[in-house]
């Protein structure tokens, strides 16, 4: 029985899936890279959520919000 295309590269895929896809310094180095988004992202929230409330201040403060 002769292998498809398909067969084959679905051999090499789990291959590389048992061996790992990554060398640990590989992984590391992702990991690092992972954490340093989380870390930014974090710090935009943070400055997105600091930024909404003092708007929200300078509207009620300006007199907006009146029928509520």
């Amino acid at each position: 029985m002769t292998k498809t295309t398909q067969e084959r590269i679905e051999a090499m895929a789990k291959k590389r899936n048992l061996e790992g896809l990554y060398l640990e310094p590989d992984r590391q180095t992702i990991e690092e890279g992972v954490n340093l988004m989380i870390k930014i992202a974090m710090e935009m929230i943070a400055k997105k959520k600091t930024k909404t409330s003092s708007d929200e201040d300078t509207f009620t403060r300006q007199g907006g919000d009146h029928g509520q």
